[in-house]
This record gives structure tokens, C-alpha cells and sequence, in this order.
């Protein structure tokens, strides 16, 4: 029986992932997240406001992502990868004052 190459890749990927995994790595797949979006398609991905996805991408605990900026510094997209989703998606980051809740 032959084999295709695509049966033949996959089950190389397939041994890969499996062979990551009992080591202790986390696989994810990453081609969804291949598009670049503008920084307010990513705030609004993340469930955030604009200004909070700048304050938030100047933190040093930002994991590292790909961006396009302009003559001025400003970003002008940004390739989004699952650990930067999650690293803005976090609930109140440090060194942020909630307003009290009111009484009612």
C-alpha cells in the first residue's frame, strides 16, 4: 500500500505533537493566527479597550509578537499569537485601581 505524501506528513506531525507532549511542551497550532490585525481588531479579540491593549503591550511581561509600525512607532497591525491572546485576556493586570462597586 502507498502512502501520500500528506498521509505521510501528517503522521510525522502526528509523532511530533505526541512526542512533545510527554515531554511537557504544550503544542499549538499557529495557523490561525497567521493574519495580521489592526490594533483594535486585537483589543476587541481580547475584550479589552484600545488604550488598555497599548498599556498592556509596553509591559516587560508581554510575550513577544510580530507588528508592522509606522514612520512614528505606531502600530499598525499586529500578528496575534495564542500567548499574546491570553497574556490580554488576563483579568486586571497588576498596579491597576478598580472603581468600588456601588451601594446599592
Amino acid at each position: 500500500m502507498k502512502h501520500t505524501n500528506k498521509e505521510i506528513e501528517d503522521a510525522h506531525v502526528a509523532f511530533a505533537i505526541e512526542y512533545l507532549q510527554v515531554r511537557g511542551y504544550q503544542v499549538l497550532l499557529m495557523k490561525k493566527w497567521r493574519h495580521a490585525a489592526s490594533p483594535g481588531e486585537l483589543a476587541k479579540l481580547a475584550g479589552i479597550a484600545p488604550t488598555a491593549l497599548c498599556n498592556r503591550l509596553k509591559k516587560d511581561t508581554c510575550p513577544p509578537f510580530d507588528c508592522e509600525r509606522g514612520p512614528s512607532g505606531r502600530i499598525l497591525s499586529i500578528v496575534p499569537n495564542p500567548a499574546l491572546v491570553a497574556f490580554l485576556k488576563q483579568p486586571g493586570q497588576p498596579g491597576v485601581k478598580l472603581k468600588p462597586a456601588h451601594k446599592l
